[in-house]
């Protein structure tokens, strides 16, 4: 999920042993970093920094031989 403070949607709500994984751009308590911010002439951001790393490791990496939480570590530590 991708959006500030998405992560509030998802705190203290679902129980650990639901089996369920869920990431998103910002904790509970952060706003999320925009990219692609350059063209003045649409006065808007094409992406978020999180989501267009995940994006773009999706595209690059073989998800066949990764689980998530081994993504989920790669894209953090590049964002």
């Amino acid at each position: 999920m991708e959006a500030c403070y998405s992560g509030s949607m998802f705190h203290d709500v679902l129980p650990s042993n639901m089996g369920v994984f869920v990431t998103t751009s910002a904790k509970e308590d952060e706003q999320s970093w925009s990219a692609f911010c350059h063209d003045k002439r649409i006065n808007i951001c094409l992406a978020n920094e999180y989501s267009y790393a995940w994006i773009t490791d999706s595209q690059y990496k073989d998800l066949k031989k990764r689980t998530l939480d081994q993504q989920y570590e790669e894209v953090d530590k590049r964002t």
